[in-house]
């Protein structure tokens, strides 16, 4: 399980090959689906919502 301190290294560490950032929700269950796919087509990875990724 992940923790509020593990949130807090992820958004720390910025995006990249297992970590992206959305603000929101995104308007088509497309975009999130393909994000989704992308991480269990790789080695997994975190999607975390409401975190700006320009921080």
């Amino acid at each position: 399980m992940i923790t509020v301190e593990d949130i807090i290294l992820l958004v720390a560490s910025g995006e990249g090959y297992n970590a992206e950032f959305k603000v929101s929700v995104p308007a088509k269950v497309k975009e999130l689906s393909e994000e989704v796919c992308a991480f269990a087509n790789a080695a997994g990875g975190v999607l975390l919502i409401g975190v700006n990724d320009q921080n």
